[in-house]
């Protein structure tokens, strides 16, 4: 009897392990723009460093405490428009005084990223 407890809890520990190895964040780009945003305007830097390349997030990082509230003093935000190019992406930001924001993004191993430009070789592609 106790063999097939044991059993029982190496299948749930196995089912339970195989289902959060294939859980990615499967955002839209308006999502990932809308929650980078947010992490900007609140200084939040383990959000900045998960939605953004390597490159962009340290540059943001550097001028943190500067861009910290930048979002919220533009003004409110009324739409997030995307346009997705196969790896590539760019969501139109648009406040309600009508000032418009493009932010590039790229497919980084299955997940999108806020990126300052595209590489060379996305762009080749």
């Amino acid at each position: 009897m106790k063999k097939y407890f044991y059993l029982a809890g190496i299948v749930i520990l196995l089912v339970v392990g195989l289902s959060f190895t294939g859980c990615k964040d499967r955002s839209s780009p308006a999502e990932v723009v809308e929650r980078y945003y947010k992490a900007i305007d609140t200084a939040d830097a383990q959000t900045i460093l998960e939605l953004a390349t390597p490159e962009t997030a340290e540059l943001i990082l550097i001028f943190g405490d500067k861009m910290q509230g930048l979002i919220s003093a533009r003004g409110e935000i009324i739409s997030y428009e995307e346009t997705i190019t196969g790896r590539n992406a760019v969501v139109t930001v648009t406040f309600n005084d009508g000032f418009t924001q493009d932010e590039k993004l790229v497919k980084v191993k299955g997940e999108w990223k806020v990126t300052f430009g595209f590489s060379l070789q996305d762009a080749l592609e």
